[in-house]
């Protein structure tokens, strides 16, 4: 995914000044790349960290100190919940910044109620540890959708009409014939 973005396609990248066609270390630090790449890495973060919620007692048992056994899960879950709400900040922040596309960020957001369903579940399922394991299957999902919409947000914001009204022409980034 990464490689595509940075590398384009012929007729052009999903953003303007990334070479078409060529990968080179260059391309992959495109700030479009490297925003991308920071919303997928922080759903994979919000994986590991909710499957350690149901882990508390183990872990301390075992004398880990994981950031649930350090938090506690009433405030590791509440850490979580404020996780994912930064999480949709920051795509509307990378939007706004110009490192990520306005539909990547559109996209994203249509997610959102994936990574809620997340927060509510271990916020309503906190006093029993045990249930909390259902919270990580819970963000696996929200990550696969993220990944998903991320790159057809990606795809899809050449063909928006702020890039029609500025010149680009829709479809040479795919090579489609007008």
């Amino acid at each position: 995914f990464y490689l595509l973005l940075a590398a384009g396609v012929p007729g052009g990248s999903v953003w303007g000044g990334a070479a078409a066609g060529t990968l080179s270390v260059r391309s992959l630090l495109h700030p479009g790349v490297l925003g991308a790449a920071a919303l997928v890495g922080l759903t994979t973060t919000a994986i590991l960290f909710a499957s350690h919620l149901h882990q508390e007692e183990g872990d301390a048992a075992a004398g880990k100190m994981s950031p649930v056994v350090r938090l506690g899960v009433p405030r590791a879950v509440a850490f979580l919940k404020r996780g994912l709400i930064a999480h949709h900040v920051l795509a509307v922040a990378m939007a706004f910044g110009g490192l990520l596309p306005v539909m990547a960020c559109v996209s994203v957001f249509v997610c959102a109620p994936l990574a809620y369903a997340a927060a509510a579940f271990a916020e309503a399922t906190s006093a029993e540890p045990k249930k909390l394991f259902k919270t990580k299957y819970l963000c696996v999902r929200w990550h696969v959708a993220h990944a998903l919409f991320l790159g057809v947000g990606c795809w899809l914001d050449p063909w928006m009409p702020w890039h029609l009204a500025a010149g680009r022409i829709a479809g040479a980034a795919v090579g489609a014939a007008f």
